[in-house]
């Protein structure tokens, strides 16, 4: 009840591909939030889905509104032709917007359901095998018109659907009174060579215009230059980047409804040389580096500062220090770096990036050399889910005696299940085992809110035993003897600590019980006998 609730909602962008959630702007967001606001509770939900448009996007917004979001964040547009349902995707289910929703809406109920499961099973028995050939990236199963000339009535339609989508998203949002930041999107321009190039009225084909736009690059003229590379872009017929016309219904719609706009476009030509984007700031067409993505988490950040969408109470930590700890926390580990370089591989081998549609033979070919690119390629070939790959990761790391890889990774997968007890206790196990006890604290804090139960307890209790805060530690070790009385190694410190605080009666009852627990249990018959003579009791 007491959280500030970020929603995040978009496409794969969103989501962070290639490099899945860890890399993801959100993930940016959160870092800088929770070290703003040391004492609050921070949710950031991303709700990034690949190949989704406003269709989807408009569908969720009445679940998160009944979230209480204190602020909802967009970043859509690219798929906007081919996404689900899209006026040129073989999604789609017609070309009027309000019958799409009126659908939409309508397939919450289970008659609809069934009535398009027994249409979909149908349209399979006579489905060649190329059109069962789910193999195919998503990309190339998602686009069914595949040419959509610029300024057509597809090129038009696509527009005007994304702009009644987010019209209809804003005023739920404006109705409920809920922040909102949009915001433009932005592309690769220098480094992409338009997928499908036709002509289109005066203006040439595509690669035509890229390859003028080029040529005013190396001459020098850059703003020429850059304005060519957008209309490249813009005439690109396979429209797997919006065209500039997005960024501007994002523009108009913002000032109508009185949302801010992030202008990220204008932030990645600023960071990029001679302010035209490239391979500097994205890995394909529109998935940014995880660089680009720090710049996508920064620009949403400052906008949400500038509007005062935060709540009071913030750290006195200034706003610099706060993005390098942001910048410094977004970081990937081994396996989210292969499978990401593996995703980033399959995704150029194939269709529209090579034209030639053979075999995209990239995860055959892939033979891994240990075990971690194993388990890279059994998560990307689906075989085992992101948690439980980065679990073995860390357990592998922990047994070969990699402690910095193995806390990365369990890092990761806290990042992900913040409030799964579990993960938590594997990490407080292998620091205790490494002495590493000062690193404990903060997950043991942690753990303790989440599941106070006699672990925590215990483990609190011994780590204030360390640091020779003997009264926290005798309140949390008893906390832990309520839980479960039947630990000798809880009991042992529990001794300890009732000894340190000069209870010696407590102690020596507590060692005996110990005792009888486990007569072998380390050093507990020294004490024992140690404490029966400060107490002038004969054996």
């Amino acid at each position: 009840d007491n959280a500030f609730r970020v929603f995040v909602m978009g496409g794969s962008t969103t989501a962070g591909f290639p490099y899945t959630i860890n890399g993801s702007f959100s993930r940016y967001i959160r870092h800088y939030l929770e070290s703003k606001y040391t004492d609050k509770k921070i949710e950031v939900i991303n709700l990034g889905i690949s190949a989704i448009n406003s269709y989807t996007l408009r569908d969720l917004l009445p679940g998160v509104i009944e979230q209480k979001p204190d602020l909802v964040l967009i970043y859509a547009g690219h798929n906007e032709y081919y996404g689900a349902l899209g006026v040129g995707s073989t999604e789609r289910i017609g070309g009027n917007r309000f019958l799409v929703n009126l659908l939409i809406a309508a397939d919450d109920y289970r008659l609809i359901q069934l009535l398009r499961n027994i249409i979909t099973g149908i349209r399979s028995l006579f489905a060649t095998d190329d059109q069962n050939q789910t193999t195919r990236p998503l990309m190339a199963r998602m686009v069914g018109e595949q040419l959509i000339p610029y300024r057509s009535d597809l090129y038009q339609a696509g527009l005007d659907q994304f702009a009644g989508n987010l019209k209809d998203m804003l005023e739920m949002l404006s109705e409920k009174k809920i922040p909102a930041v949009l915001s433009t999107v932005t592309a690769n321009l220098k480094d992409q060579i338009p997928f499908e190039s036709i002509p289109a009225d005066t203006l040439g084909g595509a690669e035509t215009v890229y390859r003028q736009a080029q040529s005013k690059y190396q001459q020098g003229t850059m703003r020429k230059a850059l304005d060519l590379f957008i209309l490249a872009k813009d005439l690109d017929a396979l429209r797997f980047r919006g065209p500039e016309a997005i960024n501007q219904v994002i523009r108009k719609l913002g000032r109508q409804f009185n949302y801010p706009v992030v202008e990220m476009d204008s932030l990645f030509k600023a960071d990029s040389p001679n302010g035209i984007c490239g391979a500097n700031l994205f890995i394909d067409h529109v998935h940014p580096t995880l660089n680009g993505y720090r710049i996508m988490g920064r620009g949403f950040v400052d906008v949400i500062e500038k509007y005062n969408y935060l709540p009071q109470g913030s750290s006195d930590r200034d706003k610099k220090q706060m993005h390098r700890i942001a910048e410094r926390n977004m970081t990937l580990t081994t396996l989210d770096s292969i499978s990401a370089e593996l995703r980033i591989s399959y995704l150029k081998a194939g269709w529209p990036f090579q034209k030639l549609q053979t075999e995209n033979r990239v995860l055959l070919d892939y033979h891994p050399d240990g075990f971690i690119q194993r388990l890279a390629l059994d998560m990307i070939l689906k075989k085992i889910n992101w948690e439980d790959a980065h679990l073995r990761a860390a357990i592998w790391y922990r047994d070969s005696g990699q402690i910095e890889a193995f806390i990365k990774e369990m890092l990761a997968i806290l990042e992900n299940i913040p409030l799964n007890p579990a993960p938590f206790k594997l990490l407080i196990d292998g620091l205790f085992q490494n002495n590493r006890v000062e690193e404990t604290f903060p997950y043991l804090l942690q753990l303790d809110q989440i599941q106070p139960d006699a672990y925590s307890k215990k483990w609190l209790g011994t780590f204030y035993l360390y640091k020779k805060e003997y009264k926290k530690a005798l309140r949390y070790l008893a906390q832990s003897f309520q839980f479960n009385n039947k630990d000798p190694q809880m009991l042992y410190n529990l001794a300890g600590a009732y000894l340190r605080n000069n209870d010696y009666q407590n102690a020596l009852q507590t060692i005996e019980q110990c005792l009888r627990l486990d007569a072998d249990f380390p050093n507990a018959q020294i004490m024992r006998r140690d404490l029966k003579r400060v107490l002038g009791r004969s054996e």
